[in-house]
């Protein structure tokens, strides 16, 4: 697992260092909401919650933007043997978003994002296990403005794709989530 996030931290590393010089971070974000479980993992977990915060760099036409961005999650588990069972998603997703109205100060935008997903599950009676695989998700959202700042909701699905060794089987952890958060532009836009 840490060998994994080694990589996808140097591989991010190594996007941000080879952009242009004249691109520059437009801004950093932070949020937070609800996650949905979803599939086979709605089987099992509750509602939870998820954060996130990332930055983004504007490239190419106007409104096109590469971004990195970090999440964290917890969504309980209906588990009678296990009391306090809980499972913490995390991980780091590369992705790309588009403006659907460049230079406006609000507007709908769409995203997509690749990366890893950390699945660690744990309860008050036993150790925690985890197991990492890549990580797929996209969305859309709204931003406006708020005082020098714009705020956003967004809604999200992101597909965390696993294998479990003790058993041999495939597994998902896959959640619908609603996000609201603030952006902060750094210098102009």
């Amino acid at each position: 697992m840490r060998k994994c996030a080694a990589l996808a931290l140097a591989l991010l590393a190594v996007v941000c260092l080879s952009l242009p010089n004249q691109v520059s971070a437009q801004g950093v974000w932070v949020g937070g909401g609800l996650t949905v479980p979803t599939g086979d993992y709605a089987d099992w977990h509750n509602t939870g919650f998820t954060t996130v915060a990332g930055v983004g760099f504007p490239v190419g036409p106007e409104g096109l933007e590469l971004f990195a961005e970090g999440y964290y999650g917890q969504n309980s588990i209906d588990d009678e043997t296990h009391p306090g069972a809980k499972t913490s998603p995390f991980g780091i997703m590369g992705g790309a978003s588009y403006s659907l109205s460049p230079g406006e100060d609000s507007g709908l935008y769409v995203f997509g994002q690749g990366g890893l997903m950390v699945h660690k599950w744990s309860a008050d009676d036993h150790d925690s296990e985890t197991d990492n695989g890549l990580a797929i998700g996209g969305g859309a959202g709204y931003g406006f403005p708020i005082g020098g700042m714009k705020g956003f909701v967004e809604g999200r699905y992101t597909h965390g794709m696993f294998t479990d060794d003790e058993f041999d089987e495939d597994y998902t952890t896959a959640f619908f989530s609603i996000v609201v958060g603030v952006f902060f532009p750094l210098g102009g836009e």
